[in-house]
C-alpha cells in the first residue's frame, strides 16, 4: 500500500474512533481487536495445555482440513462457518501447514457472488485475515455497513456483534465506531439464550465504556459471580444455554466466560469447576459440544480453547 494511502486510512481510523467516542470507548474498541480478541484468547487457551495434548489437537485440526481447502461441518462438508474456526485454529496452534490450502480456498470463495449473513461476516473475517491489504476487503466493508442501515437486524445481539467484528477484521475501524454508535439499548432478561445475553453484553460494554446490560442478580455461592449470566450457570462448571435447562454446553460456557473475562470481572470462584467441566469434555485431540457426545467438530473445539484461554489466570490483563 502507497504510503499516503496508509497515512490517510491511518489518520481517518483515529479522527473516527476519537471523535465519535472518549478515551474509554475507544481503548475498549482496541481491546476487542488485540488483547480481547478470540485470537489472543484462544492463545491463553493453548498455553494450558500440557505438550501431549497441544500436539494432539495439532494434529488433529491437520486432519480435519478438507482437499478444498477448508473445513468441514458435521455432515464431513466444506463449509465456510466451520473453516472460520479451523482458521482461528490453525492460527492459535500454529499448524502452518494448513495455509497454503485454506488461502486458496479463501480467494476462491471470495470471487463468489452472493456473500450475505452469516457467509457474509465468515468470508470478511476470513479473507480479512488472511490478505488483510487486498481491496477486495473495502467491498465486504461496504456490505457490511450496508446492513447498518437495517435497524431491525442490529437488534438481535448476534447481528450486531458480528458487524462490530467483521469490520474490525477488515480493518474498518471508522465503520466499527459508527456501527457501535448507531446501536441502540437493549433489554435482557433470563428467558434469552444464554449466547444471546453474551453477545448483548458485549456490545453494551462497548457502548457504554465500562458496564454491560443491569441485570438482577440474585444468585448467591459461585454463581454470584457470574453477572448476568447467574441464570445459566450450574454447579458442575457449566454455562447453560437457557435458564431453565437442566444440562449445561461448551458453547454457552465459552461464549459465557469469554465475554465475563472480557469484562474483567473476577472469575477465581468459578474457575475450579468451570476447567473441571471443560476438560471434561476433551476427547483425544477436539472437543465435544455436551458431556454425552463423543463427537468433536472444529466449532466446539473452537469453543473449548476459547473457554479455556478465558480461564486462563497466568496471562496479562490489557
Amino acid at each position: 500500500m502507497k504510503f499516503l494511502e496508509r497515512f490517510s486510512i491511518n489518520i481517518y481510523s483515529y479522527l473516527a474512533l476519537g471523535g465519535l467516542f472518549g478515551r474509554r470507548r475507544r481503548r475498549l474498541l482496541r481491546k476487542m481487536e488485540k488483547a480481547g480478541s478470540l485470537r489472543q484468547v484462544l492463545r491463553r487457551g493453548v498455553s494450558l495445555l500440557n505438550d501431549e495434548t497441544r500436539e494432539q489437537l495439532r494434529s488433529w485440526v491437520v486432519a480435519q482440513q478438507t482437499k478444498e481447502g477448508g473445513f468441514p461441518d458435521r455432515a464431513g462438508r466444506c463449509d465456510l462457518y466451520y473453516t472460520l474456526f479451523g482458521l482461528f485454529l490453525a492460527e492459535a496452534l500454529e499448524t502452518g501447514e494448513v495455509f497454503p490450502a485454506l488461502k486458496e480456498y479463501a480467494a476462491e470463495t471470495a470471487r463468489a457472488q452472493g456473500h450475505h449473513g452469516i457467509d457474509l461476516f465468515c468470508m470478511a473475517i476470513l479473507h480479512g485475515s488472511l490478505f488483510p491489504d487486498e481491496r477486495v476487503n473495502k467491498q465486504f466493508a461496504g456490505a457490511i455497513r450496508r446492513i447498518m442501515n437495517e435497524s431491525r437486524m442490529l437488534q438481535t445481539g448476534y447481528t450486531s456483534f458480528l458487524v462490530i467484528l467483521s469490520l474490525l477484521s477488515v480493518h474498518d475501524y471508522a465503520g466499527a465506531a459508527l456501527a457501535l454508535k448507531s446501536m441502540g439499548k437493549y433489554t435482557s432478561g433470563a428467558d434469552k439464550p444464554c449466547t444471546v445475553v453474551a453477545a448483548q453484553q458485549m456490545v453494551a460494554y462497548l457502548k457504554s465504556g465500562n458496564k454491560g446490560v443491569i441485570m438482577e442478580n440474585k444468585a448467591s455461592g459461585a454463581a454470584a459471580f457470574t453477572g448476568p449470566f447467574s441464570p445459566f450457570y450450574r454447579e458442575n462448571g457449566g454455562f447453560a444455554a437457557l435458564a431453565h435447562t437442566r444440562e449445561p454446553d461448551l458453547l454457552s460456557t465459552a461464549t459465557a466466560l469469554f465475554v465475563l473475562r472480557f469484562m474483567d470481572c473476577d472469575l477465581r470462584m468459578i474457575r475450579p469447576d468451570c476447567l473441571d467441566y471443560i476438560t471434561g469434555l476433551y476427547r483425544d485431540g477436539g472437543f465435544a459440544a455436551v458431556n454425552p457426545d463423543n463427537d468433536t467438530d472444529v466449532e466446539y473445539t473452537f469453543y473449548g480453547l476459547l473457554a479455556l484461554g478465558a480461564l486462563n489466570s497466568q496471562d496479562e490483563q490489557n
